[in-house]
């Protein structure tokens, strides 16, 4: 697995808290990056967009992510940004 990661082109270990395994991860999730038209679209496939919550004229104030695409993908980014979190002071504070 992490052969295949490393024999393409990718820049996912410089980011603090991604690792071999987790570059692999999130690549083979993702495929191509060419099949997503917008980073919306790249978002929603995650699972980490806000859910809308509206019937008639009630629109929710609270939004929670819709949690509807790859469930590995963003356990995989939920994992890499709480190691970063770890191991990088500016984004502790987040």
């Amino acid at each position: 697995m992490i052969e295949l990661s490393n024999r393409q082109e990718h820049f996912l270990t410089t980011i603090s808290g991604i690792s071999d395994v987790t570059a692999a991860v999130i690549l083979g999730e993702i495929g191509s990056i060419n099949r997503f038209e917008r980073p919306g679209h790249l978002v929603a496939f995650a699972g980490l967009d806000a859910s809308v919550h509206q019937s008639g004229d009630f629109n929710g104030s609270s939004s929670k992510l819709s949690k509807r695409g790859s469930p590995y993908l963003r356990r995989t980014i939920w994992q890499a940004a709480f190691v970063a979190s770890f191991h990088d002071p500016a984004l502790s504070l987040y």
